[in-house]
């Protein structure tokens, strides 16, 4: 009997693929494989809201009631560019503030919610839309396009810092560009616009971590170094130390100021650079008063004047000069 059980337990199991080959989800996906990346047209077995087929591009960039959800995205990309600038104003190297992969992706979450409010206004102002052609077509591809990449970048950066680089201090920066940003992707383009995410659109986000790796291989190898290691510390200038593989990393060190700490010290980097433009004037007046002591030994003065004073020449007067013309 064992051998006619293994047989029947081979045909169930096969007639489960087969029906999962043939259900709605594999249908879906065989469709999405096959279409273009910024595709309209739903498959057979996937209906939108308004009953068709076919994307409605108007209602789900821009939906109604019009004002208040261009008001609500208005909303969210201040706040998104807010958060943004404050972690640049509190970054202790700023200059080195884009190196990293949280910066990076929050660049691309800022881009997406600035394309989704312009969208939303023009198409508010269009009115209709029938296919993604033109100027309209670009900017709502674009803003396709930086959600498929901002939405799995922020989910993928939000699990890397909280398994690998967390270690107890958070603040409102750090908690909103490590995991915050979800939320707020998922209400701008789940919630208000409705976006669907097609299969091929991954690609998009393979194609920003393939660029991330790339830039982390030409910093190895450059020789830019890192700003925030420390001395005796830090076996390397890697944007990552091989210890964050286990929790180590460098988190600590590129801390995150507070709002108190960020005046304080762009009130020293003011008074440095006020000290050295002051050195830098003392500077040229020295060159300045060498110059002229040259000019007087030149002219055989240095005796007679000083720098800095007005010298009165006497006309010369040794008899030949009549006062007419000969």
């Amino acid at each position: 009997t064992t051998p006619i059980l293994d047989f029947n337990f081979f045909i169930l199991h096969l007639n489960l693929l087969r029906t999962m080959v043939s259900c709605g989800c594999c249908s879906s996906m065989r469709h999405e494989l096959y279409s273009p990346m910024f595709d309209t047209v739903e498959p057979s077995s996937v209906k939108i809201k308004t009953g068709s087929q076919v994307l409605d591009i108007v209602a789900t960039f821009s939906p109604r009631p019009r004002w208040f959800y261009i008001l609500a995205k208005m909303f969210l990309a201040a706040w998104a560019i807010a958060i943004m600038h404050s972690s640049i104003a509190t970054y202790e190297n700023p200059s080195f503030w884009l190196a990293y992969l949280t910066n990076q992706g929050w660049v691309f979450t800022v881009a997406y919610f600035f394309c989704s409010l312009l969208s939303a206004l023009y198409l508010a102002k269009r009115g209709t839309m029938d296919n993604l052609q033109g100027c309209g077509g670009l900017l709502v591809k674009s803003t396709w396009a930086l959600f498929a990449i901002a939405l799995p970048a922020e989910i993928v950066i939000a699990i890397l810092f909280w398994v690998l680089e967390f270690k107890g201090n958070l603040t409102y920066v750090s908690v909103m560009t490590h995991g915050g940003g979800i939320f707020l992707l998922v209400f701008d383009g789940f919630i208000f616009s409705r976006i669907p995410l097609r299969m091929k659109q991954f690609l998009l986000f393979e194609t920003f971590s393939s660029f991330y790796i790339l830039w982390n291989i030409i910093h190895a190898f450059s020789g830019i170094g890192n700003p925030n290691t420390e001395e005796g510390v830090d076996d390397d200038d890697a944007i990552y130390g091989s210890g964050g593989i286990f929790g180590g990393g460098r988190g600590n060190q590129r801390k995150e100021l507070s709002y108190e700490e960020a005046l304080a010290k762009e009130r020293r980097f003011k008074e440095k650079k006020e000290a050295e433009k002051a050195a830098r004037v003392e500077e040229l007046k020295m060159k300045e008063e060498e110059k002229q002591k040259k000019m007087l030994e030149m002219l055989g003065l240095s005796g007679i004047a000083t720098t800095g004073k007005k010298i009165t020449i006497a006309p010369r007067n040794d008899g030949n000069n009549t006062g007419g013309t000969n």
